[in-house]
């Protein structure tokens, strides 16, 4: 199953409810979040040129972007590497050139830790037109997490 299934269903089941908070404020119901995630997908596999599999890094701390990337990237198909916020510049540059990612979006703090990395600011500019999630087999990696490294170099 592909996991953005989980978050399309709860959209049609409880559309107007609360998907993402900041603090007590409610950002987005999960209708939002749903129509949201499935245009990005189609701007990730077309403006990056991102096909199945494809790895997107993520080097973000935690905010409502966050969510609609690595679901975004469920939704088409692709890897999400997520990469703790507060690594430096090196373990930023280790990671992306080992995972093979194709794009790495980042918050304003991390930014200038990752020079190459796409601001969430942006993420509108990616928007397309909503289609259809990508199908995935079982053994399809959703995610590509890194040790943390403290005796030697992360490992995938």
């Amino acid at each position: 199953m592909n996991l953005v299934h989980l978050l399309l269903g709860t959209a049609r089941r409880l559309p107007d409810q609360p998907a993402l908070a900041m603090g007590w404020r409610p950002v987005s119901t999960y209708r939002e979040l749903a129509f949201r995630v499935a245009r990005l997908s189609s701007g990730l596999r077309s403006k990056f040129n991102l096909s199945a599999g494809d790895r997107v890094a993520l080097a973000m701390k935690n905010c409502p972007e966050y969510y609609e990337i690595i679901f975004a990237c469920w939704h088409a198909g692709l890897t999400a590497v997520p990469m703790n916020a507060k690594l430096h510049a090196r373990e930023f540059a280790y990671i992306l050139e080992n995972s093979g990612a194709k794009v790495c979006f980042v918050t304003p703090d991390v930014a200038a830790a990752v020079p190459t990395g796409t601001p969430v600011e942006h993420l509108k500019t990616f928007y397309l037109e909503a289609g259809s999630p990508a199908e995935v087999a079982p053994q399809d990696p959703a995610w590509l997490f890194y040790t943390s490294g403290t005796t030697g170099r992360p490992k995938g």
